[in-house]
């Protein structure tokens, strides 16, 4: 089973033949973190990291991270737990999928990759 993945079944269920048992999207890459707690995002700046792009074929629209000019400020998501803070980057092309202020446990589905190019988490 991928990381990510979303379980269908319960255990010790009967499952029928042909049953859906998982579900996941191949486009999507799970940051596995070290521990739970509060999403803040850091140097994500609308219209300088952070972009919104619709989708020309549903219409809804994603926030995306753009290309960082400066090295240095490179967008990253900083977990705040209970027992300190972990700090992850954020590459180009990351399409959000959490945002600042929820809380998560360890398994976060924050990026997606939908194109040839970049890279998703």
């Amino acid at each position: 089973m991928v990381y990510g993945a979303k379980l269908k079944i319960e255990d010790g269920a009967q499952v029928q033949l042909g049953q859906v048992l998982v579900e996941w999207d191949p486009y999507t890459f799970a940051i596995l973190t070290e521990i739970g707690g509060m999403i803040q995002f850091k140097v994500l700046q609308e219209g300088i990291t952070l972009n919104e792009e619709v989708d020309e074929v549903t219409g809804l629209s994603r926030l995306v991270v753009a290309e960082a000019a400066d090295e240095k400020r490179q967008p990253a998501i900083v977990i705040k737990g209970a027992k300190g803070n972990k700090r992850y980057l954020m590459p180009s092309r990351a399409h959000l999928m959490a945002f600042t202020g929820s809380y998560h446990d360890t398994t976060l589905n924050t990026a997606e990759n939908r194109g040839s190019e970049g890279y998703g988490l």
